[in-house]
């Protein structure tokens, strides 16, 4: 009886191990894919490819504003998913 408790904590276990390895490799992936929508959406504005990396995202008062640290160029957004990107500064022209 004891064996069979025991080998029933070690299968839940393992299975355990399992599913939370599974929810994790889930979560990295969804994080880089949409890294990636994300940068891909800023390729057609500005012509360049920029790394996800040179980003930087400020929420302020309902709009998102998105900084490319390496030219300094501004996007805002409202913080909706129908609004879209415009351009508000840049420090390189």
């Amino acid at each position: 009886m004891e064996k069979k408790k025991g080998l029933s904590i070690v299968g839940a276990v393992v299975i355990l191990s399992i599913s939370i390895i599974f929810a994790a490799s889930m979560l990295s992936n969804a994080i880089a894919d949409a890294g990636y929508n994300m940068s891909s959406q800023f390729n057609s504005h500005s012509g360049d490819y920029y790394p996800v990396e040179n980003f930087e995202l400020v929420v302020s008062e309902g709009w998102l504003y998105l900084y490319e640290t390496n030219t300094g160029q501004v996007w805002k957004k409202p913080d909706n998913p129908e609004g879209n990107w415009e351009s508000v500064k840049s420090y390189y022209e």
